[in-house]
């Protein structure tokens, strides 16, 4: 059970490193254009 434990917690820290790096370098900047669009027709 710790074994499973372990990993859960490594794999979500090796998602969150990724999160990271790719909001960093500008790879998500597309949600946020997506959801100001949104946003507009929604008002």
């Amino acid at each position: 059970m710790q074994l499973l434990g372990w990993i859960h917690d490594k794999d979500w820290s090796e998602w969150d490193l990724q999160l990271e790096a790719d909001e960093a370098s500008g790879k998500l900047n597309f949600l946020i254009d997506e959801a100001l669009e949104e946003k507009k027709y929604a008002s």
